[in-house]
């Protein structure tokens, strides 16, 4: 996948367009699609989709979400 440009005056549509293309590819768990596709590059000397990988099954919200330990992305509703 080539990598993702957000158009500088995008449209609502296009941004919820651009976004749930990444929320069906987290879904699948194809973080490294994700990583080239977006450049990802916060990866803290680990590969960049491992770091998605991890950021996300890590993610903690207490209020949102209380005694959930592991996440994951689900596909959009």
């Amino acid at each position: 996948m080539d990598k993702i440009f957000v158009p500088r005056y995008a449209t609502d549509s296009q941004l919820l367009e651009i976004a749930g293309n990444w929320i069906d590819l987290l879904a699948k768990q194809e973080y490294e699609t994700v990583a080239s596709a977006l450049g990802y590059a916060v990866a803290f000397g680990e590969p960049p989709a491992e770091c998605i990988r991890r950021e996300i099954r890590q993610y903690r919200s207490s209020t949102f979400f209380p005694g959930v330990d592991d996440f994951r992305v689900t596909e959009k509703a």
